[in-house]
């Protein structure tokens, strides 16, 4: 029995699982299995507060090439948890991407000063 097994039982158990949901899609990402999006939807409609998974999402956007779908769901992230650095670092490497290198270096610092490393002189 996989992960990804254990997550599709806890959900046949109870399908308002957000954060079975959330753990499968990024289970899915990790794994580069198909479904991740729709799993991280699941989690977000059954929990809208849930700055992880609109974080993963993002990414998951990102790799698909959706780069403004990506922007907004870290945004969000960020609204909701202002503490992740990872939302500030992933949504720097999708502006970087989309040409905006000085939001994204201001997005990889606010990562820094979040872990508490490198910054500003």
């Amino acid at each position: 029995m996989t992960t990804l097994d254990d997550y599709k039982k806890a959900i046949e158990i109870d399908p308002n699982d957000a954060d079975a949901y959330y753990k499968r899609g990024f289970e899915r990402y990790m794994l580069g299995e198909q479904g991740a999006i729709d799993d991280l939807n699941k989690a977000i409609k059954l929990n809208p507060n849930d700055a992880d998974a609109y974080s993963i999402r993002g990414i998951v956007r990102f790799e698909m090439g959706d780069k403004q779908g990506a922007i907004d769901d870290l945004n969000k992230a960020i609204k909701l948890n202002p503490n992740s650095a990872d939302a500030y670092y992933n949504r720097g490497d999708v502006r970087f991407e989309m040409g905006d290198y000085q939001g994204g270096t201001e997005d990889y610092n606010q990562a820094s000063s979040i872990l508490g490393i490198g910054g500003e002189s």
